[in-house]
């Protein structure tokens, strides 16, 4: 009986006071705020329409939810999706922290932001893309 009630505590202390949440891939830092973003038919992809991860995001929103979204560089709405390049990294002039930040073991970094109007998935290659976009679906 004394491991059914240490048990029980562990399970609601972790369940009480865990400040993950499931996503994949994990995010090095997280942070959350109230609100929500809703889909809607008049969200549109802010992307080149050739990139195939744009392509990628539209027919997975397809499959998830029958919406056909535009995706296009100069579209204006309400509610949009940016897949955004990063292209200073904010690094102000910095070379050492920007060829730190470019290089290999840094494949794959991005900031995934969500606001009520918009998510921005900003990158600094295709695999932040990529990755931004699982993280955006979980």
């Amino acid at each position: 009986m004394a491991h059914r009630i240490t048990f029980f505590f562990i399970l609601l202390f972790n369940i009480g006071f865990s400040q993950t949440l499931p996503l994949i891939p994990q995010p090095h830092s997280l942070e959350t705020h109230e609100g929500s973003f809703v889909l809607s038919k008049e969200t549109v992809i802010i992307a080149d329409p050739n990139l195939y991860e744009a392509k990628y995001l539209q027919e997975e929103i397809k499959k998830l939810t029958g919406l056909e979204l535009k995706i296009g560089v100069n579209l204006t709405s309400i509610s949009k999706i940016g897949l955004y390049e990063m292209l200073s990294g904010g690094f102000h002039n910095d070379d050492e922290a920007a060829v730190k930040f470019y290089s290999n073991t840094n494949q794959g970094k991005y900031f995934l932001n969500i606001y009520p109007n918009e998510v921005s998935i900003s990158q600094s290659d295709p695999l932040g893309n990529f990755y931004g976009i699982q993280t955006f679906y979980s």
